[in-house]
């Protein structure tokens, strides 16, 4: 999937090495939510030779500037016994954060899932130190739905998450709106 400003592909074998050090860097830091758990390098690269990192329930996928510089990913996870996914995302780098690469890319990637799954609610969950990413979620259309009350353990206290949603109409609606404006 190509945007004005951003690429978003699934990985490739080349990228790997990269992709898990910035992951690790991340989970040691205690800053970003993971839907797995991989611990090991080793069990990373059979999860790829497995699966890609792309299943009907879960996957992973690249977000590249246009000269396909690695600039960091979104996922998304099926909750069950809903019509639901949950997404996750990070721009890896700080200087790479405030130009609109993610708010390209969770566009992007929202029109796809809509597109390509049987789904009707994309959501996400920002722990409340996050401005940034709720600022990400709010331009891209998402409705804040409320707050998950000390639901996550991170850095030696738990903190509250803000739960945000996006439903395939408010999309269609996005669209419209969109339209007018151009």
């Amino acid at each position: 999937m190509e945007g004005k400003n951003i690429i978003l592909r699934p990985l490739k074998e080349k990228d790997l090495e990269d992709f898990f050090r910035f992951k690790e860097k991340l989970r040691l830091s205690g800053s970003i939510l993971f839907f797995d758990d991989l611990s090991s390098e080793f069990k990373f690269k059979q999860k790829f030779a497995k699966t890609g990192f792309w299943e009907d329930l879960e996957g992973s996928t690249l977000l590249l500037d246009r000269k396909e510089r690695m600039l960091g990913f979104i996922s998304f996870h099926r909750i069950h016994f809903t019509e639901t996914l949950d997404l996750s995302f990070y721009i890896f780098r700080p200087e790479d954060r405030g130009k609109g690469f993610m708010s390209e890319a969770l566009l992007l990637f929202s029109q796809y899932l809509f597109s390509t799954k049987k789904i009707n609610r994309l959501q996400l969950h920002i722990p409340n130190y996050n401005r940034a990413a709720m600022a990400v979620a709010q331009k891209c259309g998402f409705s804040f739905e409320g707050i998950l009350r000390e639901a996550l353990f991170c850095k030696g206290q738990y903190v509250d998450l803000c739960l945000y949603a996006l439903l395939r109409n408010d999309v269609k609606s996005l669209g419209k709106s969109n339209n007018s404006m151009n």
